[in-house]
């Protein structure tokens, strides 16, 4: 199934649902590039992209397929690494700091690689509101909830240790679960509660959307008060409750 002229959350709640490219190359030549391997999946971002749109650094997680210049690949990352990589990427913290970094219509390579994200051996540490978990886990199983909604991406998600179904999108768990990991986000760059506040307002788009969707800032609304829990579980060492209960009949990913 391709997808319509209007995006259609119907469309996308139906797991055989994937986007039909404009051009196409022949799958030999990106043998060719990729040294003779068909990768499962590998972490991207759009090159195109300005201080001023909703989102500056965008990136995802594509199926096997040929790209141009515009969507920089990275490779030789292990699937949970790009995992892990694509939630602190996707986070409003390093977004910020990318636009400042950002100063015309292209999010240039050396900008990409001087961005400061989590190292690997941080990840492996405890989260610090809920000590009974590693980091690395706890991202994990949020994010293979928000990546894996369709089959194209089957062999990645086996490869992050998921062996269940793709999920069904829901933009209201979609919500809560990015929220979750934002403010986690936060709470790893040591960034101050009143920060965070100038930080999610200098995202005026997503203000306005959130404002006309909902009659407030929701998405900064919900990241403060899910800040403001984790804080008080990492002080008390009661482990923070998450807001979702785990979809049912899904395993989390496996370590």
């Amino acid at each position: 199934k391709t997808l319509p002229e209007e995006h259609n959350i119907a469309d996308w709640q139906q797991r055989d649902f994937h986007n039909l490219p404009l051009y196409w190359i022949p799958e030999g030549e990106v043998l060719k590039v990729t040294g003779g391997l068909k990768f499962e999946g590998r972490l991207a971002y759009k090159r195109v992209t300005q201080a001023t749109s909703e989102r500056t650094f965008k990136s995802c997680i594509i199926p096997w397929s040929g790209v141009g210049d515009k969507i920089p690949l990275f490779v030789g990352l292990a699937a949970r690494r790009s995992l892990l990589l694509l939630t602190n990427f996707n986070s409003f913290i390093l977004d910020f700091i990318a636009r400042q970094k950002t100063g015309y219509v292209n999010l240039a390579q050396f900008v990409v690689v001087q961005l400061p994200v989590l190292t690997p051996s941080q990840f492996a540490e405890s989260a610090p509101w809920d000590r009974s978990i590693h980091l690395e886990e706890w991202v994990l199983n949020r994010a293979i909830e928000l990546t894996f909604t369709s089959v194209d991406l089957s062999g990645f998600a086996r490869e992050c240790g998921y062996e269940g179904p793709p999920f069904v999108w829901s933009a209201e768990r979609r919500s809560i679960l990015r929220c979750e990991l934002d403010a986690a986000y936060f709470h790893l760059y040591g960034v101050p509660r009143q920060d965070i506040e100038h930080i999610m307002d200098s995202f005026n788009i997503v203000k306005r959307k959130d404002e006309q969707d909902f009659g407030e800032y929701r998405t900064k609304r919900l990241i403060l008060e899910i800040y403001d829990a984790m804080a008080e579980a990492a002080r008390s060492r009661v482990a923070y409750r998450a807001r979702l209960e785990p979809t049912p009949g899904e395993s989390a990913v496996r370590s």
